[in-house]
């Protein structure tokens, strides 16, 4: 084959003796539309790569109008929970052949308005979000544009839009139980951003749990981090409450787990069965703890696929439905 010709769709398609119909389809992003087999589309992907095909942007977004581009705002890139998301949004948005364009709003209600107003003027063709305290009007802004949005991780509950998350609630309340269940009764719990739902929703979980077990709750044992000061402020947190005696932690983030098991070693405090410490998500960190953290892990990919999903059908105008989409999480018991 002449190595200067431009590689058509009908080139691959004669390469592997398929139509040029379905080979569009794979590079469209619509295999999974058209029940197109996994296998096929890999052997349709790998191909036109070895080949060196390149659509033509221009010539489909004037035929379709299209940009084949979608904006992803998280909450704090540096978070491990929001860089796995962006990894497996990036790799899902890939199969329906769409770029992503990244933002972080670290939980500033102006950066996350920047961030969708900028993702508008380029005219990407959906949003996939994780809003912030105070958003609810720049999402209603998005979705008065007509532009698709789905919303993950946190849901706005005054604007009617499309949303992935997990079961808050249920998750801690299943874990809170774990250590109640254990011999655990003056437990410490320590959050970030209380107004935001999915922590609203793990703190109902967490009294739930005290509720049931007749462990009154107590005030004191409420510690709000300072998300721009964090590290100080969960070290302050948890030597404060060493000092009140408590028996148990619940950390209701991921990077609070983490700063709360450093600020311990700080302290050379280990977990035993008269001290334990517990916490939403399961990052890489605490596979390297000097002791085992049970926690609750969040099926990311799951969350990172069905997001990509609800967002092509809205994009493709496949569906007008209201799709808000809860996924149960898994208790990992150390």
């Amino acid at each position: 084959m002449d190595k200067r010709k431009k590689i058509t769709l009908s080139d691959v398609a004669a390469e592997l003796n398929i139509s040029s119909t379905v080979v569009s389809m794979v590079l469209n992003g619509r295999a999974k539309k058209y029940r197109i087999s996994e296998a096929v589309e890999q052997n349709v992907r790998r191909k036109a790569k070895e080949m060196g095909y390149q659509p033509n942007s221009l010539a489909q977004g004037l035929r379709t109008g299209k940009t084949r581009t979608i904006g992803l705002i998280l909450g704090d890139v540096s978070n491990p929970f929001f860089s796995k998301i962006a990894s497996c949004v990036e790799k899902e948005a890939a199969r329906y052949n769409y770029q992503v364009m990244f933002a972080s709003s670290d939980e500033s209600s102006e950066k996350f308005e920047r961030a969708a107003q900028m993702f508008l003027s380029k005219q990407v063709d959906g949003l996939i979000v994780a809003p912030t305290e105070n958003s609810e009007k720049i999402i209603m802004d998005i979705v008065k544009n007509r532009k698709p949005v789905v919303l993950i991780d946190r849901i706005v509950k005054e604007v009617p839009v499309d949303y992935v998350q997990i079961d808050n609630k249920d998750a801690t309340y299943r874990l809170a139980n774990l250590i109640i269940d254990q011999g655990f009764k003056k437990i410490a719990y320590m959050t970030v951003t209380h107004t935001l739902s999915n922590f609203q929703e793990r703190y109902l979980g967490f009294k739930q749990a005290l509720d049931e077990h007749n462990i009154p709750f107590d005030s004191s044992l409420f510690y709000e981090v300072d998300f721009f000061n964090f590290q100080k402020s969960v070290r302050e947190g948890v030597y404060q409450f060493l000092r009140m005696g408590i028996d148990a932690i619940y950390c209701a983030s991921n990077r609070i787990g983490t700063q709360v098991l450093i600020a311990l070693k700080e302290r050379n405090t280990t977990l035993t069965e008269h001290f334990t410490v517990v916490s939403f998500d399961n990052p890489d960190e605490f596979k390297l703890a000097y002791c085992p953290v049970s926690c609750v892990e969040q099926p990311i990919p799951e969350i990172s696929e069905k997001a990509v999903e609800i967002l092509m059908k809205k994009i493709n105008k496949e569906s007008d439905e209201l799709m808000q989409v809860i996924i149960p999480a898994r208790i990992v018991i150390k």
